[in-house]
């Protein structure tokens, strides 16, 4: 299947993230790669209290999450509360209601936690997300270098 754009492969890299490593492929560098507006998203009004406390958090830790990352944070916020939900109701993955079968909640459960690795991947919160993600002075050193 295509990737973005047509292109099969995995996702582009960003510019800055091309200068930090030093531009191994050697392909051209996008000059003109949209900067996301600086701030902070808004909470959607469809979070419940369990998914608003980690919306907060996540904004507490999380500096390089801008206004434009706010749908992404929402879904990655609900999953969570799902997640949490399905948790408590879990018990067994099988459960004896007319001889054995799959408990329903495990399904919820596998699902939410697909939907919170994907997005939390997306947004930087996973180790492997965050390696992705220029920071600090080595950005400083980038921007100075190359946008000045």
């Amino acid at each position: 299947m295509p990737g973005v754009k047509g292109r099969s492969g995995g996702k582009p890299k960003p510019t800055a993230l091309k200068l930090l490593t030093g531009n191994p492929g050697h392909r051209p560098l996008n000059v003109n790669e949209p900067e996301p507006t600086p701030g902070k998203p808004v909470a959607p009004k469809f979070l419940d209290k369990v998914a608003l406390e980690k919306w907060n958090d996540i904004l507490f830790w999380c500096a390089w999450i801008a206004p434009v990352d706010g749908d992404m944070l929402a879904l990655y916020c609900d999953a969570w509360a799902r997640y949490l939900t399905a948790r408590k109701l879990a018990g067994e993955p099988v459960i004896y209601q007319d001889g054995p079968r799959k408990n329903p909640a495990w399904t919820c459960l596998k699902e939410a936690f697909q939907q919170i690795r994907s997005a939390g991947s997306e947004l930087g919160l996973s180790p492997s997300g965050r390696a992705g993600i220029p920071g600090g002075e080595k950005r400083d050193k980038i921007a100075e270098k190359y946008f000045s």
